[in-house]
């Protein structure tokens, strides 16, 4: 990798971490709770309230941990621990909602509003 490659890497992964905090995750955290309250298609059940309130709370630590980097085929979502499990709860569904379609790619969306 040139030097000028370089710079031009680090130059966009600062531009999408300055997104993030620019309300990009506001908006992540307020597109995921939606979609979990009002579109995802839930599973009747008698825990559902508690189940929804646990969730969105994940929801928010997963935008407050959120990560943007720029790789090979472009923006790369980077998530880690709790948030890992979140996101693939999000991608795969559980056994009391299922799962989201595009998430990096409405993740992303969303970041940039």
């Amino acid at each position: 990798m040139t030097e000028l490659e370089k710079e031009v890497l680090d130059w966009t992964d600062a531009a999408l971490a300055e997104a993030l905090e620019a309300g990009g995750r506001k908006r992540v955290e307020e597109l995921w709770t939606n979609w979990i309250s009002f579109t995802a298609r839930k599973k009747p059940s008698e825990k559902l309230a508690k189940q929804l309130e646990d969730f969105r709370k994940r929801l928010k630590a997963l935008a407050d941990n959120l990560v943007l980097e720029t790789g090979p085929q472009g923006v790369v979502v980077k998530v880690t621990g709790d948030d890992e499990s979140t996101w693939r709860m999000l991608e795969r569904g559980t056994d009391w909602f299922d799962p989201a379609t595009n998430v990096t790619e409405k993740t992303v969306d969303a970041v940039f509003g």
